[in-house]
């Protein structure tokens, strides 16, 4: 050991201290991303990039070269620090250490300053995935560290030759015990594989998984030579012992090369030998000798069979098993091929000679090869008939003079057609008079047929019980069964009327009176269809009353039962029915005036030349004549205007007649008509109530609300407008008010409304609208309140030329609007726009008001008729021609009183026993009495046709 003076171990010590310190200031001021000062040596790697395989190893060569500044610090400071390990791993930029990369061996000893280089071991797991990474040999010496970079290149593995063995083609075979099949194996190699593989048979196991025998492959291993990149495709033969089972089986098969192994499956079925069965459909035909029929031979292949099979007749024996000959198959041999499936239909036809009846059994034969199959045919050969059913119901009862219904079947037989004659006779096979059945003949073919029979009975018949036959025939052959007929006595009545010609309102009464023994348990009486009534006990009778509604003729019939309900229809009574139609109400025009008469219907009389009579011309009448009613429909309100009549139907629509310049008419035009023609309805809405005035139309809907067509030059159809409209325009309605009553007058309109007080629209130059202004400029298009008397209620209201007049319910009248002629009956000529009211008779009270061109009528409560106003043609009725201005009492035919008025330029009124008169102006016969005079009092009209 090598000693030094104690001076120089102190300046060593020293010197250890300062270089101590200088690693201590190095490693603080370092700039390195370890921030340790390097090592006093400097390592360089034999190359910066390294590849290799995962799981394999490659030569690091590392060189280490001292780098001792030995004038500084002394050549023994070299020794004292070199002669060291030098420690080294595998890190990241981070300085980590790198999962599955190492170093070996894992450190360097450096002594001296010359450099060393040493070899190592860089190792990579297997795991490691293939790629480029960038990493550093970290080296440490004592407490300093450096790193040095280099490049990792782990590349993949080339992959391993190799080869596939695909599924077998077929991967499922059927084969017979005792029988080969063949299948294809096809070996594909890969990754440039090269060299022989060996095919054999793993395992046979069954379908419960159980190892097998007897079933193996022709030769085994088959060897497969394999190289390049195609599949190479080997047939393999299998072979199965005729002791295996049938049933599934699954084999293995293998396909071996050193330490390659491929396998694949195959669906192995065992089955029997192939074979077919032969079947018959039908299995027994009938026929008629020297005739034909077809059966079906079906022909199902087993077990795989395909071939040709030939269909022969075998043999014919008869029931005594003895060969017979006459019956043959139409072609023989009948060659059918079959395949594995499914199975095929052969039709046989077999052909029936000159043989005599009786059943046979044919044996056919279907052969191929060494298989054979029979069938057996039974064959009944008879000769063509028919059956006759019995009878259903074989007792059958019939009235005398009536046919009774029963049934049979006639059933074809052996290829019967023909045609089958039917007849009912006696015991005796006779005919019997008076009775037949129907039809007598029907043709049978094929089916069989199910007959509807009628037996008929003429009324000669005695009442007994016939035993019958019905026997039907065709040439030869007869079928017969038997029937009970029960004929039987009708209840008998014969009819009366008490009168046969009505013509006048009353009644009459119909008289059943029994005509055989047999007891009456009922009678109804009918005209045509309909039942009038039922007598149950005598006499048997039915009252019938008539009106002019049922005029014309009329036909009864009385029918009668017994107490089985059995009937009889007696003859006809006819009964002609013609009562004078009366009067049920009228309406007044200016230039004609019409009624509703009793039996619904319309009646008009005077000017025509427009059409206003409604009879299909344009002639004047001075009688009533009848309108042309339109096809099912009656009347239930008449309305006249001045030229032009409209009114309601039974079907709720209205009609109109007569001019038309203004489409007063409602028919979308503006062409004359004379007959009712339909009025163009609203959608939805139908009429409750028509008024008409000079050449506008008013109406009242199902809805409440009013409708209005024609002349509007001052806005009477209240629609806000002034343009005239030939179909029903909508009033507007006032807010929250429906109408339940209208009227007409020359221009304008009023009405009800539901909240009690009266409404007006239209011409308003005398105040008729009565809201408390008057002239032109207060006409009104849409409906203005009329200005109501305090407390009083309207019930009627009526319109006339240019006034208005209404009902209160104070028992009063009251009018207002143009009072030029007295009209408002207030006592003096002067206009009023408000209502006001007339200066009554002592003691009348006014049930029915009308107001006409100039003047107004009324109907007192006792029937009698007041008029007042304008009178220059007698239309005040009270005999003079003079007018008035309070109600003057119209001169009352003796007898008679008014339940109805109406006023016009001339007035009608209807009397409580249902008669019209008339007055005033009658020019055009608008009076109806057959003059076309003026009357200044009331003048019967001429009896409605």
């Amino acid at each position: 050991m090598k000693t030094y003076p104690l001076y120089t171990v102190n300046l060593s010590v020293l010197r250890f201290f300062f270089l101590a310190l200088l690693l201590v200031l190095a490693a603080c001021g370092s700039t390195q991303s370890t921030s340790q000062a390097s090592p006093a040596y400097t390592l360089s790697l034999g190359s910066a990039s390294v590849s290799l395989l995962p799981g394999n190893t490659a030569s690091l060569p590392v060189t280490v070269t001292p780098d001792w500044n030995s004038t500084t610090y002394g050549s023994d400071h070299a020794d004292s620090v070199l002669n060291r390990s030098i420690s080294l791993s595998v890190v990241d930029s981070n300085g980590n250490p790198v999962t599955g990369v190492t170093v070996s061996p894992a450190s360097l000893s450096v002594s001296g300053n010359s450099p060393i280089t040493q070899t190592f071991t860089l190792n990579v797991v297997s795991t490691i995935a293939a790629g480029k990474y960038s990493l550093f040999l970290k080296n440490t010496l004592g407490a300093l560290s450096q790193k040095t970079p280099f490049t990792l290149i782990v590349t993949a593995p080339a992959p391993a030759a190799d080869f596939t063995l695909a599924a077998l083609n077929p991967a499922s075979l059927t084969i017979a015990p005792g029988a080969t099949g063949t299948t294809q194996a096809s070996l594909t190699p890969l990754n440039g594989f090269t060299g022989s593989a060996n095919l054999t048979l793993a395992s046979v196991v069954d379908s419960k998984n159980n190892p097998t025998s007897g079933i193996t492959l022709a030769s085994s291993p088959v060897a497969i030579n394999i190289s390049g990149t195609s599949p190479v495709n080997q047939n393999l033969t299998l072979n199965i012992a005729s002791s295996v089972s049938t049933g599934s089986y699954t084999l293995t098969l293998q396909a071996a090369s050193s330490s390659i192994n491929k396998t694949t499956t195959l669906a192995l079925t065992v089955s029997n030998k192939p074979d077919f069965n032969l079947g018959l459909n039908p299995a027994s035909l009938t026929l008629a000798s020297n005739s034909n029929a077809t059966t079906q031979a079906t022909l199902t292949p087993a077990n795989g069979f395909t071939g040709m099979v030939n269909v022969t007749l075998a043999s014919v024996v008869d029931s005594k098993n003895n060969p017979i000959s006459g019956i043959t198959l139409a072609s023989s041999p009948v060659a059918v091929s079959l395949s594995s499936t499914p199975a095929i239909n052969q039709n046989l036809t077999i052909n029936v000679g000159s043989v005599a009846d009786g059943v046979y059994t044919l044996t056919l034969q279907a052969a191929s090869g060494s298989i054979s199959k029979t069938a057996t045919l039974s064959l009944s050969v008879s000769t063509p008939t028919f059956t006759l059913a019995a009878l259903n119901p074989a007792s059958l009862p019939v009235l005398q003079g009536n046919s009774g219904t029963t049934q049979s079947s006639l059933t074809p037989l052996n290829g019967f057609t023909g045609s089958v004659s039917l007849s009912l006779v006696d015991s005796g096979g006779n005919p019997v008079s008076g009775i037949t059945v129907s039809p007598s003949s029907l043709s049978l073919s094929g089916s069989a047929v199910n007959q509807s029979l009628t037996v008929s009975v003429t009324s000669g018949v005695a009442t007994n019980t016939y035993p019958l036959t019905l026997k039907a025939t065709s040439g030869s052959i007869i079928q017969t069964t038997p029937l009970s007929l029960k004929i039987i006595a009708l209840p008998i009545v014969s009819l009366s009327a008490s009168s046969t010609n009505v013509a006048s309102p009353g009644s009459i009464t119909l008289t059943a009176t029994p005509a055989s023994s047999v007891g009456i348990a009922k009678v109804e009486f009918y005209e045509g269809t309909t039942l009038l009534g039922t007598a149950t006990t005598s006499p048997y009778t039915q009252s019938l009353s008539y009106t002019s509604t049922n005029n014309g003729p009329h036909t009864y019939t009385a029918k009668a039962y017994d107490t089985l309900n059995n009937s009889s229809t007696s003859s006809p009574v006819s009964v002609s029915v013609s009562i004078a139609v009366s009067v049920l109400k009228v309406s007044a025009g200016d230039l004609q005036n019409c009624a509703l008469g009793s039996d619904s219907k319309a009646y008009c009389w005077g000017y025509n030349g427009s059409g206003g009579l409604g009879n299909g011309s344009t002639t004047n009448s001075n009688t009533p004549v009848a309108v042309t009613m339109p096809s099912s429909v009656t009347f239930t309100q008449i309305a006249a205007g001045s030229g032009y009549i409209c009114a309601l139907g039974s079907d709720s629509k209205a009609y109109c007649w007569g001019t038309n310049s203004y489409g007063q008419l409602g028919i979308g035009s503006t062409s004359n008509k004379s007959t009712p023609t339909a009025v163009t309805m609203p959608s939805g809405v139908t009429f409750n109530q028509l008024a008409s005035g000079i050449s506008f139309t008013c109406a009242l809907g199902s809805d409440s609300k009013a409708y209005c067509w024609g002349n509007n030059t001052s806005g009477q159809l209240g629609n806000s407008s002034t343009t005239q409209s030939n179909v029903p325009s909508a009033v507007t309605m006032p807010t929250g008010v429906t109408f339940s009553q209208i009227g007409a007058g020359g221009y304008h309109t009023c009405a009800l409304g539901s909240d009690s007080k009266a409404y007006c629209w239209g011409w308003d130059n005398v105040g008729q609208l009565g809201n408390g202004v008057n002239g032109i400029s207060a006409n009104s298009t849409t409906p203005v309140a009329v200005t109501m008397p305090r407390g009083v209620i309207f019930s009627q209201i009526t319109g006339g030329y240019a006034h208005t007049c209404a009902l209160g319910s104070d028992n009063n009248t009251y009018c207002w609007g143009n009072d030029d002629f007295g009209q408002l009956g207030i006592g003096s000529t002067s206009n009023t726009n408000t209502p006001t009211a007339l200066i009554l008779p002592t003691g009348v009270i006014f049930s029915q008001i009308s107001a006409g061109s100039d003047q107004t009528c009324a109907v007192a409560s006792g029937g009698k008729g007041y008029c007042w106003g304008r009178n220059d043609s007698g239309q005040l009725g009270n005999g003079s021609t003079t007018q008035s201005n309070v109600p003057a009492a119209v001169t009352m035919p003796t007898g008679v009183t008014f339940s109805q008025i109406a006023a016009s330029d001339s007035t009608c009124a209807v009397s409580s026993d249902g008669k019209a008169y008339c007055w005033g102006w009658g020019s055009y016969g608008q009076l109806g009495n057959g003059t076309p005079t003026n009357s200044s009092t009331p003048v019967l009209v001429n009896p409605l046709p």
